[in-house]
């Protein structure tokens, strides 16, 4: 039996994605890409959230791969998804355009 990776937050998009954009970065495929949902609101894409995927494993691969389809110079990311299973938490953000994984340093006991 495998584990889940629940996800919860959004990685905002500033300025949003056009609804051309928006229809392009919905068709990237590859690891992960289906496990990652754009969010619209009023026709254009203004984020990425976990699309709730049943195990949630390529969460970071499917947002790099969505990050880079829709990259282009001026255009920020802010915000996090916020991932958690067995093992942790941790948060995944984008910095420079690229997807980083946050691990929180816990103090010594």
């Amino acid at each position: 039996m495998g584990h889940t990776d629940d996800y919860t937050g959004r990685i905002t998009i500033d300025p949003p994605l056009s609804a051309r954009e928006t229809a392009r970065v919905r068709r990237v495929d590859g690891v992960g890409a289906d496990e990652v949902r754009v969010v619209v609101d009023e026709g254009v894409g203004v984020g990425f959230e976990s699309a709730g995927a049943e195990h949630g494993y390529y969460v970071t691969e499917g947002l790099a791969l969505m990050v880079e389809a829709c990259a282009v110079p001026g255009r920020t990311f802010g915000g996090y998804l916020e991932g958690l299973n067995y093992m942790g938490v941790w948060r995944l953000v984008v910095r420079g355009g690229r997807v980083v994984r946050i691990a929180p340093a816990w103090p010594d006991a």
